[in-house]
């Protein structure tokens, strides 16, 4: 009988043992839950303290955005308010000249003909001065390579009938084709160009010789008298050789 009260006694020392261990667990769980408790309360005030400074700081910087902003809206009244009551500038006439080739090719149907271009060189007036036309340079290279030929005589003629609508600019002008490859032309008559009017060295040919040893280049460069620097056409005639 002793030996049973001394089993079950044990026993309930066993159970109270654990009982008090859990018992510690426990307590040590939630003093830890407090902890963590007590720094996301932290964490939320500081994050609330943080949003309520970003706010403030964000509407400080849109309120001098918006006052900057007034201030030059402000100038720019003033500036168009007195604007309004000054004299229109004075503006100048522009001179833009557009000059370009419109052209067609014909190859030979035999290796030892030669090629031939035939085209036109259009000036148009696409600025609102007028453009007093004083000369035209076109440029054959190489020089060799080919010749050009049109409706152009050696000097201005008195008969206006017999009169081509161009001339050559100098009495030479078959010696700067030989050393140059170039030919200088000018109207036979003064032409003054209005704004969106247009001008046309027409029918030219240019007979290209075979075979070429490089590729040909027809260029044109148009002087007016009212600058010195020349318009070149945007699209200057290119020959490869043929293989």
């Amino acid at each position: 009988m002793a030996h049973h009260r001394s089993d079950r006694e044990l026993q309930l020392q066993q159970k109270l043992i654990h009982y008090r261990s859990e018992l510690i667990q426990w307590e040590q769980r939630w003093t830890e839950l407090q902890q963590q408790l007590e720094k996301e309360r932290l964490r939320t005030e500081y994050w609330r303290q943080k949003a309520k400074e970003w706010k403030t700081s964000v509407l400080n910087e849109y309120e001098q955005t918006i006052a900057v902003l007034q201030q030059e809206l402000l100038r720019c009244q003033v500036a168009l308010e007195e604007q309004a009551h000054q004299p229109a500038p004075f503006t100048t006439d522009e001179l833009r000249l557009h000059a370009f080739f419109r052209f067609s090719v014909m190859l030979p149907s035999h290796p030892e003909e030669p090629i031939w271009i035939i085209g036109d060189l259009i000036m148009d007036n696409i600025g609102t001065a007028a453009a007093d036309i004083a000369s035209i340079c076109l440029t054959v290279t190489p020089k060799q390579a080919g010749s050009l030929s049109g409706k152009i005589a050696s000097s201005s003629l008195s008969d206006p009938d017999q009169q081509p609508g161009w001339v050559f600019v100098h009495s030479d002008w078959q010696r700067l084709v030989r050393e140059k490859g170039e030919y200088w032309i000018r109207p036979a008559v003064h032409r003054s160009l209005a704004p969106r009017e247009s001008l046309i060295f027409p029918s030219f040919q240019i007979r290209v010789n075979h075979p070429l040893s490089a590729p040909l280049r027809v260029a044109a460069t148009v002087y007016c008298a009212q600058s010195e620097q020349g318009i070149e056409a945007v699209n200057p005639l290119i020959i490869q050789p043929l293989p």
